[in-house]
């Protein structure tokens, strides 16, 4: 469990259960360094990484360039409103030619609703297309 700040007594109540490990990890904003999470996951050996979480979450990553593949189920109904989005990129990713594109996405029926997948294709700062290795692996 990776935090940014929380009581100390809040801290050990999560340590305390069985397998979570509390790691403080402070970004800017008072959010979680997420590139410094993913350092240290890394470092522990871990090679792949699920990440659940809501729009903020998601699009922080998509947003830091920290995500290389995508898998996401679009259900038969949309939920998210202003107080829950279901993506949320940063102010101006749009205006800047920054939003995540996949590439090599692949869609199939899930009952009612359909699971898409694919790989986040890097843009450079400027919004223009970086060719990565797998890229060019698979062209």
């Amino acid at each position: 469990l990776y935090v940014a700040a929380a009581p100390a007594r809040r801290l050990r109540e999560f340590a305390r259960k069985p397998g979570v490990v509390v790691t403080q990890m402070r970004g800017r904003n008072g959010r979680v360094d997420l590139a410094g999470a993913l350092v240290h996951l890394r470092a522990q050996g871990c090679r792949r990484l699920l990440v659940e979480g809501g729009g903020t979450l998601t699009g922080a990553l998509l947003a830091g360039g920290l995500v290389d593949q995508v898998a996401a189920i679009v259900a038969s109904f949309v939920l998210g409103d202003r107080k829950a989005p279901s993506l949320e990129l940063p102010a101006g990713a749009r205006a800047r030619g920054s939003l995540p594109r996949l590439e090599h996405a692949q869609g199939r029926r899930v009952g009612d609703d359909v699971w898409i997948e694919g790989y986040v294709r890097p843009v450079s700062a400027a919004g223009r297309r970086r060719v990565s290795a797998r890229s060019r692996a698979r062209s």
